[in-house]
């Protein structure tokens, strides 16, 4: 395994060599040291070096920095954090700019200022909630997904009509092109899409490290990308199509315009959008299905964020969408949004 002197990982960093001293000082660091005193960073210490550095220019305070390493001692978790971080920064500086070149135009056009003071309070709101976390332990949950879906279960019946979902979402996409499937899991859905339309060039996104590592084994030949519905870690308008099933339920309430943008920022002109999910026509044919429900059926709809269809039709619409919802069953759903054709 090749090793690093202190003075060639700081000339790889673009660091002082004092500031290595300083972080294995401080303990988060812990270069091996020869018989002459040298120090030596193996692989590892390398990764853990670029995260500080990198965490440092976000201004993260060292004891938090410290927490970050103790939870994370492998090579490939450490450039997983810092892919995360770099992303999330990336994606809250684009809405800035976006925010500030709306409020330029506003003051260029001497529009009343209240429309700019609007603008940030709708902007900070969605900063606060621009982080995806695991609430669901897809981590822990992706060995054994592939079998539990399969599963007769007491809950709700989310799986009853999978495979006629995958394949209503697969009808609709395009034979060729760019695909992005969000939420791509242990890779089921892109598995059936490549082997129906091998002309089509798929990549996968999803938030869960273990997931990705699952969906490699099946379908190595894919790129996969650390993100989300609120983060999606590809270039303005790159993709033919978005595709995801069980997976646009994670985002909240509040959270769900967001992904729609973020979704028309990633799709070409005349794009398309499909989204497979559990959903309910509007808030009566939820509270009509709720009477039917079981203590726990009850509590699993408490815990995810279900989206009402004539709410996100509204949302599709407004930032400029076609909008079709197909029912396969009592509460699954298949949408299918286009982006009008632009004159």
């Amino acid at each position: 395994m090749n090793t690093y002197s202190i003075k060639e990982v700081a000339q790889m960093l673009g660091i002082k060599e004092n500031a290595l001293r300083f972080y294995e000082k401080k303990g988060l660091l812990h270069p091996n040291r020869q018989s002459n005193g040298y120090r030596q960073y193996d692989f590892l210490e390398l990764s853990k070096a670029q995260m500080i550095v990198l965490y440092r220019k976000f201004h993260f305070p060292i004891e938090a920095i410290e927490k970050l390493l103790q939870e994370n001692n492998q090579s490939l978790d450490l450039f997983i954090k810092q892919y995360e971080q770099v992303t999330r920064t990336i994606h809250e500086m684009k809405q800035i700019q976006n925010s500030l070149i709306q409020s330029i135009n506003t003051l260029l056009l001497n529009e009343d200022t209240d429309t700019i003071i609007k603008r940030m309070k709708n902007e900070a709101h969605l900063f606060q909630t621009s982080e995806w976390v695991d609430h669901w332990e897809f981590d822990t949950w992706a060995d054994t997904y592939d079998e539990s879906i399969l599963k007769t279960t007491t809950g709700l019946p989310f799986y009853e009509h999978y495979d006629e979902v995958l394949q209503l979402c697969i009808k609709e996409l395009p034979k060729e092109g760019n695909v992005v499937d969000v939420g791509i899991g242990t890779g089921n859905l892109s598995k059936q899409i490549l082997e129906t339309y091998p002309d089509i060039e798929l990549v996968g996104v999803e938030p869960s490290l273990s997931m990705c590592r699952q969906c490699k084994k099946k379908l190595p030949q894919i790129p996969l990308y650390i993100g989300h519905f609120l983060q999606i870690p590809l270039e303005d308008h790159c993709m033919d199509a978005i595709v995801s099933t069980y997976a646009f339920h994670h985002c909240k309430t509040d959270e769900k315009l967001q992904a729609i943008r973020e979704i028309k920022r990633v799709l070409k002109p005349n794009g398309i959008c499909i989204l497979g999910d559990l959903m309910f026509e509007n808030k009566k044919s939820r509270r009509e299905y709720e009477t039917q429900c079981t203590p726990r059926q009850l509590r699993e709809l408490e815990d995810e964020f279900f989206a009402n269809i004539d709410i996100l039709k509204s949302q599709f619409l407004s930032e400029g969408f076609t909008f079709e919802a197909k029912q396969v069953d009592e509460i699954m759903w298949v949408i299918v949004a286009k982006q009008q054709k632009m004159d």
